[in-house]
């Protein structure tokens, strides 16, 4: 996500990263979709996941 922020912003400039980094929406991830609100907060369900035999799987 990091890397395609700076890549998007074409600087490692912090401002203009963290404006490329509010224009992600439900950015897929191991951990299910992800994305900042306005208020710059992360927007995601905590998932906890455990490998088992070779895959991740939820938690409980």
């Amino acid at each position: 996500m990091l890397v395609e922020a700076i890549a998007n912003a074409t600087s490692i400039n912090p401002t203009a990263v963290r404006n490329e980094l509010t224009k992600f929406e439900n950015f897929d991830t191991v951990l299910g979709k992800f994305a900042f609100g306005a208020d710059g907060d992360a927007v995601y369900s905590p998932t906890a996941l455990i490998v088992r035999n070779g895959q991740l799987e939820a938690f409980g």
